[in-house]
């Protein structure tokens, strides 16, 4: 899967493009959509804080590990209890 930043005419960042390589990148793309596209009040996707590697180097090329985006109404701490 590539993502591609999307440029208006000055060559500011407006977005960005997600491009599936894989049958497998098909499913998540559409997956990703549905949850962004049919989320409403607490099911919307928001964003969830960028994860690092080592988190006493801070946030610097290399250590980043992922972004997150989540439904509002889950949260992380939710997920680690319900998997015992």
């Amino acid at each position: 899967m590539k993502i591609e930043i999307v440029l208006n005419e000055s060559g500011n960042a407006i977005g960005w493009d997600i491009i599936p390589e894989t049958v497998e990148d098909d499913l998540t793309v559409a997956t990703m959509r549905d949850l962004t596209f049919f989320g409403m009040d607490d099911t919307a996707i928001k964003y969830d804080g960028m994860r690092m590697v080592d988190k006493n180097i801070g946030k610097e090329l290399g250590n980043i590990e992922r972004l997150c985006f989540k439904q509002k109404k889950s949260t992380r701490a939710v997920e680690e209890n319900s998997k015992g």
